[in-house]
């Protein structure tokens, strides 16, 4: 197929104060086997440094676009994964950060794969993991975070699978999406603005249609196992984002357990025997404790897990007003015509 008349595939690309990683993130997709691509380079760094490394590539396909004030990796994560199109022509659309790498056929592959084997509106894709050490070097590992999770076979997974497991997991991986631009999904969760831990899970029920799951790794993650990884964002919120980011962690709880309840029909013993271990069931507990439900609150055992579901109380009374409204402000934000959240 010409480039000509293959879909235009849009990546995001968001960096923040981490040229030497931007480098070989770009380079990457020039070895794509796969050549109708453009890439947007979101910097969200003040000292623009990518800006040096885009003009060295001189690939008219890649284009920096600053952005015009710091939005921090949960921000700058959802401008990536915005619905709009940022270049008129997109079919599809993926985000690499730039401290990940594509593998040569990932954009083929996931091209072929929306194509032939699915008309679902979002396809997600396993992916390998490799360790950044403190000099610098890389060493590949055996992990594939995806298969853990979903398996070694394509499939399909639906709403209601993806609800569940964000209660125990990320769910889905950014790195992972691959999605139609012409399906509007809005994938950028921009009322989560605190807690980039739980970001996963929120952006994996963003939408309610089922997407699509392909097990064979075509793309790197990169897991720093030193001190020397920069910081995603220049602003530091001390005490007050770490307890807004708590009460983020309490919101998804409660949007989760509001559609196992009311849509799905299962109780808590009922969800507690799709736990696949008796850590997860520990876990699950303490989150709906957290959130007042009462079986849970009678199932807790032990000091420390009344203690922790205790603390949740004088949390909302000091900042549950102020977290709905910075997130009420973010929702109205939103592009018109976008479902901020298919869970709430």
């Amino acid at each position: 197929m010409s480039p000509s008349a293959s879909p235009l595939v849009e990546v995001r690309v968001i960096t923040y104060k981490r040229p030497e990683l931007l480098v070989r993130a770009l380079r990457c997709l020039l070895t794509q086997t796969y050549t109708h691509w453009k890439a947007a380079v979101f910097d969200d760094s003040a000292g623009q440094e990518g800006r040096q490394v885009v003009e060295s590539m001189a690939d008219p396909r890649i284009e920096y676009r600053p952005n015009p004030q710091n939005l921090g990796m949960v921000g700058n994560l959802s401008k990536a994964f915005a619905p709009v199109k940022y270049f008129p022509e997109s079919r599809y659309a993926c985000v690499l950060e730039d401290d990940n790498l594509f593998g040569p056929e990932l954009i083929e592959r996931n091209v072929a794969s929306m194509q032939q084997a699915t008309s679902l509106p979002v396809l997600v894709r396993n992916y390998g993991v490799v360790d950044i050490h403190e000099d610098g070097t890389i060493t590949e590992t055996d992990r594939q975070p995806m298969r853990e999770i979903w398996g070694d076979s394509p499939r399909e997974i639906t709403f209601d699978d993806r609800v569940i497991e964000a209660f125990f997991s990320y769910t889905l991986g950014t790195m992972s999406y691959f999605w139609d631009l012409n399906s509007k999904v809005d994938l950028s969760i921009k009322y989560e603005l605190h807690n980039g831990a739980i970001a996963e899970g929120c952006r994996a029920i963003s939408f309610r249609e089922s997407c699509w799951y392909e097990p064979d790794p075509h793309s790197v993650f990169s897991r720093f196992i030193c001190k020397n990884q920069t910081p995603r964002k220049e602003r530091n919120d001390g005490l007050k984002g770490n307890r807004l980011a708590r009460l983020s962690r309490l919101r998804l709880t409660r949007m989760l357990h509001r559609h196992v309840r009311r849509e799905m029909k299962l109780p808590f013993t009922q969800l507690l025997k799709k736990t696949r271990s008796e850590a997860e069931a520990r876990w699950l507990t303490l989150l709906l404790a957290e959130i007042g439900h009462l079986p849970a609150l009678m199932r807790l055992r032990g000091g420390k897990a009344w203690s922790e579901a205790l603390k949740a109380i004088p949390l909302r009374l000091l900042y549950e007003r102020e977290h709905v409204r910075l997130s009420a402000a973010a929702e109205k934000a939103s592009p018109p015509g976008t479902t901020v959240n298919a869970v709430a």
